[in-house]
């Protein structure tokens, strides 16, 4: 599954996500033109099919400065994920909850940023195994749970971040950003078999 996908996974499975679209050509169509210009400020993000390497990140760019890097960009072969900007600097927390046989696994940065301070950086602040059943002890995370535990899927990291303010296209302070199955096969795996269609 690419970014792009892993979004969509997210929106499958009815959680709060971005509003976003994706950019593959300079060449927007009506519904892309729309959206960029209901909005001023953005995020993007990109991917391509071709290397493993980290891609160009914009968690805060606006709108002239986002033309001029979708058509660099679209160019080199990206595929670009344009959305309404959150703002990483109002994250009270990022990171990653690893769901797996009855239990959720985090790993968690504090204060402002991004989940690439978790998955590429490195910078983990608070690590905690609890039951699906069990309460963390931290609000927040606990809102977390909530949300995953009776999700008919298993063996998936989801990412996610908490906002001092409500964000997203549900207007939660819960954002989760993607979601991956943990056995790098492209799948989220579904609990007694099979794989979530998106």
């Amino acid at each position: 599954m690419n970014k792009w996908e892993r979004i969509q996974a997210v929106k499958a499975l009815g959680l709060n996500t971005e509003e976003s679209i994706l950019v593959k050509d300079i060449e927007l169509n009506r519904a892309q033109n729309q959206f960029i210009k209901e909005h001023e400020i953005f995020s993007l993000r990109t991917f391509n099919n071709f290397d493993n390497d980290l891609h160009p990140h914009y968690p805060v760019i606006n709108r002239q400065k986002l033309l001029e890097e979708l058509l660099l960009l679209t160019k080199k072969g990206y595929s670009c994920i344009v959305a309404t900007c959150i703002n990483p600097a109002e994250a009270e927390l990022a990171g990653c909850a690893y769901k797996k046989g009855g239990f959720v696994f985090f790993e968690i940065a504090s204060g402002p940023g991004t989940v690439r301070r978790v998955t590429h950086e490195g910078k983990i602040d608070m690590h905690i195994k609890v039951r699906l059943t069990q309460a963390t002890g931290d609000r927040r995370l606990d809102c977390v749970l909530c949300e995953i535990r009776e999700l008919p899927v298993d063996n998936c990291i989801f990412e996610f971040s908490w906002y001092k303010n409500p964000v997203g296209h549900k207007k939660q302070r819960l954002i989760f950003w993607e979601v991956t199955g943990a056995d790098n096969k492209g799948t989220i795996p579904l609990e007694g078999g099979g794989v979530l269609k998106i």
